[in-house]
């Protein structure tokens, strides 16, 4: 149990968080940029506090003081995660659809995972039917060497992120988890020339998957959607069958993602 200290420190920060995102707020909803003094009364505060959190907000691009007046309006940096926000729900809406017709298509799991540039996390997923539940959590982060959603960012994303998985080293998800630098290196070139990877068992025993990938109208990968079965159920010689399925409805949400740009 925390201590009378511990939680007062704790309220604390949760107090200085509010009164940072009021501030945020308030700067993006004012119809001009603020003064020190308007905010403080505004927010009912002191003036020494609403500067010093100005000051801060502004050192990391949540606010900007305009040099003329003196005054502070919105930063970028909102403007960014707006943006980031935004697209994520566009690729949301526009995946149900294509994603509802490859499960239908094939019967097994569908999966969306979004690449933000560094790290691939899933954000969508439709169960398959099977009587063996295979499914992933939402938000989950996947490993880039051992997850078939992962190699395809290795093999279609930014060109110095495969050596810099490398360099932080293979873990093994599984005994069929690809360890190897030079395998792994190999096996990305693979991907790369025929646009789809498959894992057999290398991010958890018994379970496969193929992936395709998912891009703007740049042509920047974004997402990868992907097919997930027991072993069984997927077994590499079916890979002809339902590619074509998971490649068409890839297709659709990357001519929807490019419409909407």
């Amino acid at each position: 149990m925390p201590t009378l200290s511990q939680k007062k420190k704790s309220e604390g920060g949760v107090q200085a968080v509010t009164l940072a995102l009021q501030i945020i707020e308030a700067l993006a909803f004012a119809e001009r940029p603020q003064g020190v003094t308007e905010l403080a009364k505004t927010l009912g505060t002191t003036k020494t506090r609403i500067f010093n959190y100005l000051q801060t907000l502004a050192e990391h691009g949540y606010a900007v003081q305009e040099p003329e007046t003196e005054r502070y309006r919105i930063g970028v940096r909102v403007s960014q995660i707006g943006g980031a926000v935004a697209n994520e729900f566009n690729l949301l809406s526009l995946s149900r659809e294509p994603m509802r017709r490859v499960h239908q298509a094939v019967g097994y799991t569908a999966v969306l995972s979004k690449f933000d540039g560094t790290t691939l996390y899933t954000v969508a997923q439709i169960e398959g039917v099977s009587l063996l539940k295979i499914s992933v959590r939402i938000g989950y982060v996947l490993g880039l060497h051992s997850s078939s959603q992962g190699k395809i960012v290795l093999a279609f994303g930014p060109p110095h992120l495969l050596e810099h998985t490398i360099a932080r080293g293979l873990s093994a998800d599984t005994k069929a988890t690809i360890t190897d630098p030079e395998r792994l290196r190999r096996e990305i070139r693979s991907v790369r020339s025929r646009g789809w990877a498959f894992t057999a068992s290398e991010t958890r025993v018994g379970v496969n998957a193929l992936a395709v990938p998912i891009r703007d109208r740049t042509q920047q990968l974004v997402a990868s959607l992907s097919i997930m079965a027991a072993a069984d159920d997927l077994p590499q010689r079916s890979i002809d069958q339902v590619l074509p399925h998971l490649q068409q409805a890839a297709a659709d949400i990357s001519a929807g993602l490019s419409a909407r740009l």
